[in-house]
């Protein structure tokens, strides 16, 4: 036990203080944005892990970058390596779906110190001088420029973004700032919002979450929060039962058409194509009757309930007249 220790203190001075970055309190106030070298280790790691599980059957592997891998030492390769059987009980499960995993994002918000884990901790320790000497100077640069193009965004139309969704889901905001991380890479999806309390992820690499949708996305997760977005779940399945329908999945389609459109209104200007459409979402099998019905009936309400009812009704008709389009 005694050499355990050791070993640790000496990982800890080799390791030296990683600083992250002051955190931005959006001009409105309903976002502060972080920026955590450790955060952004532990979710890189934890997608290079799953991507040398080549005898595992993994859903929704995380691609990373050619840049990245070709930028990874020797020196960090090895250490990656060693993190590897540190990772093994978690790779079967996105990193927002399990307790485990969702404990160890959570502690790192705070410090290393305080993974439960005791081998996932001294591997991140471990991995942390060669990530800041090699790849974190590239992935604090992206998550930097990601920010100020966010909080500028935001000066903009910030305000009323927040109010149309506000008004639309018939819920206020939280009252204090929603955490925001931007980290290299976050899940397949490029975002995620954990709970109690809310927090956002987002991956500064995915083309469309870090990209040219950061806005839209970033409200997008905004609506996943307990209390704006606490309506749309119950209210969507109300509708759908009233008109004998039955489709859990329903509620996260009108989330992303209902932030695509307004995004469009407020943020988007001429020429801006919601990410679900952009996605090709409005033509998937399962998703286009969905999607049919609420383009055609978005304007027949302007708060969820109504919209709800409407696009629930349409989705009704398309099915007894058998033109469903899916």
């Amino acid at each position: 036990m005694k050499t355990w220790l050791i070993m640790l203190a000496a990982i800890l001075v080799m390791a030296g203080p990683v600083d992250a970055e002051e955190p931005r309190i959006s001009p409105e106030g309903h976002f502060i944005v972080h920026i955590d070298p450790w955060l952004s280790l532990h979710h890189f790691a934890h997608h290079m892990a799953r991507r040398e599980a080549s005898d595992r059957m993994l859903s929704r592997r995380v691609s990373i970058r050619e840049a990245d891998l070709e930028a990874i030492t020797p020196a960090f390769r090895a250490a990656l390596e060693r993190s590897y059987a540190a990772y093994e009980p978690y790779l079967d499960t996105d990193l927002l779906f399990t307790p485990q995993t969702r404990a160890t994002a959570r502690a790192l918000l705070q410090s290393p110190e305080q993974v439960e884990d005791p081998a996932l901790r001294a591997a991140l320790l471990d991995m942390m001088p060669h990530y800041e000497a090699s790849l974190w100077p590239r992935h604090q640069a992206e998550a930097l420029a990601l920010r100020d193009r966010l909080m500028a965004d935001l000066a903009r139309n910030e305000a009323e973004m927040a109010q149309r969704l506000s008004h639309y889901l018939e819920r206020g905001w939280p009252d204090e700032p929603i955490r925001v991380d931007l980290v290299a890479y976050a899940n397949w999806a490029g975002a995620y919002t954990d709970h109690d309390p809310d927090n956002i992820t987002l991956a500064v690499s995915d083309p469309e979450a870090g990209g040219a949708y950061a806005f839209e996305m970033l409200f997008h997760e905004a609506t996943h929060t307990q209390q704006l977005g606490s309506a749309l779940m119950p209210t969507i399945n109300q509708a759908l039962q009233a008109e004998g329908l039955e489709d859990r999945r329903v509620w996260h389609y009108a989330l992303f058409y209902i932030t695509g459109r307004i995004t469009a209104d407020v943020h988007g200007g001429e020429g801006y194509v919601p990410y679900a459409e952009a996605a090709g979402m409005f033509e998937r099998p399962g998703m286009a009757a969905a999607y049919s019905a609420m383009a055609e009936t978005w304007e027949q309400a302007d708060s969820l309930t109504g919209f709800a009812q409407a696009f629930s009704r349409a989705m009704a008709e398309q099915q007894e007249s058998g033109l469903s389009p899916d």
